[in-house]
């Protein structure tokens, strides 16, 4: 379900940016201001669910950070607007999820994985994980979830 509407999201901003979105750039002689806000909110709300869940993060922190900047142009305007409405309703879906996850229990930060073709002696050289049953055929572990474990598995 987060996969759909995450590429529903995607679709919608890329379908706005090559119509709309080129219009107001072409208006524009220099980037803006809000520009820089936006590419820095961009990279950090990217980089920030490798280990925590997205709806953890800072939205209106953001939003703030955006209506600092007075607006110079339509351009500045349009970005400040759109970002800022588009942060506003991530806080307010985070919100609820944040409610529905404290009803359901937090996300732990392991996982149990069963790998296949590993070494028990190579896996327990890894950091943070732990043999919990091994058989010929497959060991089951307890891991780090998110990018720990990609990170982890990434050795091999």
């Amino acid at each position: 379900m987060i996969g759909i509407s995450f590429t529903e999201e995607l679709l919608a901003k890329a379908a706005y940016e090559e119509t709309g979105g080129y219009i107001f750039k072409l208006m524009s002689k220099n980037p803006s201001a809000n520009d820089a806000v936006s590419a820095k909110m961009v990279r950090e709300y990217a980089n920030f669910p490798y280990q925590i869940p997205w709806y953890k993060f800072d939205f209106l922190s953001d939003v703030a950070e955006l209506e600092a900047n007075d607006p110079k142009s339509l351009h500045d305007k349009k970005r400040q607007f759109a970002l800022g409405l588009e942060f506003r309703m991530k806080s307010q879906h985070a919100k609820a999820i944040t409610k529905a996850a404290k009803t359901s229990g937090q996300a732990k930060l392991t996982i149990r994985t069963i790998v296949h073709d590993i070494s028990v002696k190579h896996l327990l050289i890894i950091k943070g994980i732990s043999v919990i049953n091994a058989t010929n055929k497959r060991t089951e572990l307890k891991t780090p979830r998110y990018a720990t474990f990609t990170i982890s598995f990434n050795k091999f």
